[in-house]
């Protein structure tokens, strides 16, 4: 992409080694490192490691299922339900 084949290769073996990607980027060496955001958007675009996420700690899983309670997933949000509610009164009373 935009870095030397030496930091690929670099990035690659610790990777390879269980680092994880905020060590490989804040570690010191003689290499200008990307920073680890960089490095998980390479992993996920198949850039290092040939997009193999088992080299990660949590092995490419995230970190579990988003909070829902209080939500409403179905249906209608309150907002529209009471914006649909007021355009029905209005048009009922234009039309008497």
């Amino acid at each position: 992409m935009f870095r030397s084949q030496a930091t690929i290769e670099h990035i690659n073996e610790k990777l390879k080694a269980a680092w994880s990607p905020e060590q490989i980027a804040c570690t010191p060496c003689g290499l200008k490192m990307p920073s680890w955001r960089t490095i998980y958007r390479w992993l996920y675009e198949k850039y290092l490691v040939n997009g193999n996420l088992k080299v990660l700690r949590r092995k490419g899983k995230s970190h579990g299922v988003k909070e829902t309670r209080g939500k409403y997933n179905k249906g209608k949000s309150m907002q529209k339900a009471l914006c649909v509610r007021i355009l029905c009164t209005q048009r009922t009373f234009l039309d008497r």
